[in-house]
C-alpha cells in the first residue's frame, strides 16, 4: 500500500462534487465522495473511477475528506501509481481553472484571490514522501497497531519516559483539545473490534515509535574460544 499516490483537491465542496460526476457510474452514486457517509471524513470509501463520460474504466481509487464544517474542503484520492499520471491530468482538464501545483512547491505558492481561494486546486502528492499506507491483516491487527503506537503527551501530563518531548503543536488551546478528544477515541474503541465499523479514520498524533523499540541484547563474547582441527590422512585410514 506504500507505493499508492495521492492526489489532494482543494476548493469548494459542491464544485469539487459536480466536476468529479463525469468519473463515476450512475448507478453507484452512493458509493461516491458525495455520499453523505464519507462527507463528514469520518470513513474513507472506494469506488471505481471512468474516463469522462464513458464506460471505460480507468482505476479504482480510494478517497478522504478533511474534516470540516466549512464549504472549502480538502479530498484525498489515492490510486495505483500505474494510473496516478492518467488520473492527474483528467483531474486537471476538470478542473480547468484550478491550478496544477508541482510537488516540488511549498503551500505559500497557492495563489489567492483577495481574501478567496482558488476555485479548485489539484495537488500531486506522490513524491513528498510525507504519506505512508499500510495494511495490517488478520485478528490482531488492531492489538498490534495499539501496541506501536504511543500518542503523544501535552504538557503537564505524566510521561512513562522522561525523554518524552514536549508536543510543539499543543501551544493553541484548539490543537490540544482535539488531541484529548481523540485520545479518549483511541482509549476507549481502538482494540476491541467490535466498536470499531470499516473503513473508520481515526486521526491521532503519536510519538515516534523507534523510542519503544526493545533494546537488542549484546552478545556475550568468550575470551576463550576452543578450535577445531580437521583429522589428518593417518587418523583417517585408522578409522577404516
Amino acid at each position: 500500500m506504500s507505493y499508492y499516490g495521492c492526489i489532494e483537491l482543494e476548493g469548494n465542496e459542491n464544485e469539487i462534487i459536480e466536476k468529479l460526476n463525469p468519473l463515476f457510474s450512475t448507478s453507484n452514486h452512493h458509493l461516491t465522495p458525495k455520499a453523505k457517509m464519507y462527507l463528514r471524513g469520518q470513513f474513507e470509501g472506494q469506488c471505481f473511477v471512468y474516463k469522462p463520460n464513458t464506460q471505460e474504466c480507468l482505476t479504482p481509487i480510494s478517497f478522504m475528506w478533511m474534516p470540516s464544517n466549512e464549504t472549502h474542503r480538502k479530498l484525498w484520492l489515492w490510486c495505483h501509481p500505474a494510473s496516478y499520471d492518467a488520473l492527474a491530468e483528467i483531474l486537471i482538464s476538470l478542473f480547468e481553472n484550478s491550478s496544477s501545483i508541482s510537488t516540488g512547491e511549498p503551500p505559500s505558492k497557492k495563489q489567492k484571490n483577495g481574501n478567496e481561494y482558488q476555485s479548485v486546486t489539484v495537488t500531486r502528492l506522490r513524491d513528498q514522501q510525507q504519506l505512508a499506507r499500510f495494511r495490517l491483516i488478520g485478528p490482531l491487527s488492531m492489538a498490534v497497531l495499539k501496541h506501536a503506537l504511543h500518542p503523544s503527551v501535552l504538557p503537564g501530563e505524566v510521561v512513562e519516559r522522561k525523554t518524552a518531548p514536549i508536543a510543539w503543536w499543543s501551544n493553541e488551546t484548539y490543537s490540544a483539545d482535539k488531541h484529548r478528544e481523540q485520545l479518549q477515541f483511541w482509549n476507549s474503541n481502538v482494540g476491541n473490534t467490535s466498536t470499531m465499523m470499516p473503513n473508520r479514520i481515526v486521526s491521532l498524533v503519536v510519538r515516534d515509535s523507534r523510542v519503544f523499540t526493545p533494546i537488542k541484547p549484546k552478545l556475550t563474547i568468550h575470551s576463550k574460544t576452543s578450535r577445531f582441527f580437521p583429522p589428518n590422512i593417518e587418523q583417517l585410514i585408522s578409522l577404516l
